[in-house]
């Protein structure tokens, strides 16, 4: 199972925003985070169909081309209980969400559906905001 997050902006995101996202991300899922790596061919593959979700919406999306992605390698505890179902995903969503707003982080979730899953892996998209 991989769980990945993608941030959409514009412009890069500066290193003092990108250590306050993995800051957040320890505090929610552990230590064991990392950033996505484009020289993996699973992760390559994973930030090209999120990319595509996100893209697909048209609008203000096609001037997201910036992305950074994060690989979240200690899986919530209710991916591991049964079937990845869109419940699961939303609720990892929604606790993203939350954690960005009590940060005050500049990102929000991507335009409904924000994410995808199958049983092999959970991916969710964030835009600036």
């Amino acid at each position: 199972m991989s769980f990945q997050l993608y941030f959409f902006t514009e412009l890069p995101i500066t290193e003092p925003i990108k250590t306050q996202l993995m800051d957040m991300l320890i505090e929610l899922y552990g230590r064991n985070i990392s950033y996505t790596d484009d020289s993996d061919l699973y992760q390559v593959i994973c930030k090209s169909l999120i990319t595509e979700h996100v893209h697909e919406k048209k609008g203000k999306y096609i001037k997201k081309k910036q992305t950074l992605g994060f690989s979240v390698n200690t899986f919530p505890e209710s991916f591991a209980k049964g079937a990845m179902s869109d419940d699961k995903l939303t609720e990892e969503e929604i606790k993203i969400h939350m954690a960005l707003g009590k940060k005050k982080l500049p990102f929000g979730l991507v335009k409904t559906p924000p994410g995808l899953w199958s049983d092999e892996l959970a991916i969710i998209a964030f835009e600036n905001i």
